[in-house]
């Protein structure tokens, strides 16, 4: 919703953002294992620093170090596979190994080098006792040339959870943007598509999460600049919290009944009528965006549009 005059305002719907910050683990060697069997000690020589033991000694997933550093042990323990997927990726990324998952559900976990002549293994499944996803079986060992032009375990969700800060904070990061600061950041090439469809994956975070909506006021300035007046949180958007909202910016603003102010909205009914009990004397438009939204959906077909244009 916008108000023309001193100050334009824009009434929209928003809802707070997720942030999702998944960092590395280091690591010096690990031992080798192979089978479907509990995993087994070996020799293994890790920082006591890089993770945090269980009570049973085997190393626990650390989210706090750098991607960069980030690889697999025998006997570590995850939240669940997704975690463990996300840091086969950054090991895949960092070191430029052609992996890919041969069994990979709910239960369970095989990765394997897509190069048939690689020893590289790991088996991970769930702990029989509780609740962790463990690395059960580990042959690190790689006898493979490195190859940067990664396959399809490099997906939008892994580019989502590393860039979700910058495109939620930054309306102008767009698909392009962020395909760049992957090149540099990773040193990768993806495409738009999975740009695009991480981005989008991004958004939805903040729809999922969220449980209220925001009611927000922006103002409109002479050089045609947006900039934000105030917000509330509601736990719906109804006539009733439109009526509240409203009265509190008629007295911040000392807006009265808003003559020689013209105020733009969608076409929520809440906001139309409460707009006629506190400015009546304001000028009340719709935004083309929302009557079209609406013409749509009774005439859906692309000429329609051409011709609501014209008009």
């Amino acid at each position: 919703m916008s108000i023309e005059g001193e100050a334009g305002i824009d009434l929209t719907e928003i809802k707070s953002p997720q942030e999702i910050n998944m960092e590395g683990i280091t690591y010096e060697g690990v031992s080798q294992g192979n089978g479907n069997e509990e995993a087994t000690e070996g020799d293994k020589k890790v920082d006591e620093d890089d993770y945090v033991p269980d009570v049973k000694g085997k190393p626990m997933f650390n989210e706090d170090i750098r991607w960069k550093k980030q690889l697999p042990i025998l006997s570590m323990r995850f939240t669940n596979p997704k975690q463990l997927k996300f840091m086969i990726c950054n090991y895949v990324v960092a070191n430029g190994y052609q992996l890919y998952f041969e069994k990979n559900d709910s239960k369970r976990l095989l990765v394997k080098c897509s190069n048939g002549h690689c020893t590289f293994r790991l088996w991970a499944s769930w702990m029989s006792e509780e609740q962790s996803f463990q690395i059960k079986s580990l042959i690190i060992d790689h006898n493979c040339e490195r190859n940067f032009k990664l396959g399809s375990i490099v997906n939008y969700r892994w580019i989502c959870s590393h860039f979700t800060r910058e495109v939620l904070e930054n309306q102008k990061f767009n698909v392009r943007m962020l395909k760049e600061e992957v090149k540099n950041k990773f040193g990768i090439q993806v495409s738009m598509g999975q740009c695009r469809r991480a981005k989008q994956h991004a958004m939805s975070l903040v729809e999922g999460i969220c449980t209220g909506q925001l009611l927000c006021v922006v103002g409109r300035d002479g050089n045609n600049h947006i900039y934000p007046i105030a917000w509330a949180v509601v736990c719906v958007e109804n006539k009733d919290n439109w009526k509240w909202f409203l009265e509190n910016l008629q007295e911040d603003l000392h807006l009265e009944g808003g003559f020689g102010r013209t105020l733009m909205s969608d076409q929520h009914k809440g906001i139309i009528e409460v707009v006629k009990d506190l400015f009546p004397e304001i000028e009340h438009r719709q935004c083309v965006i929302h009557v079209l939204s609406n013409f749509k959906k009774k005439f859906p077909r692309s000429q329609f549009e051409k011709l609501f244009w014209k008009a």
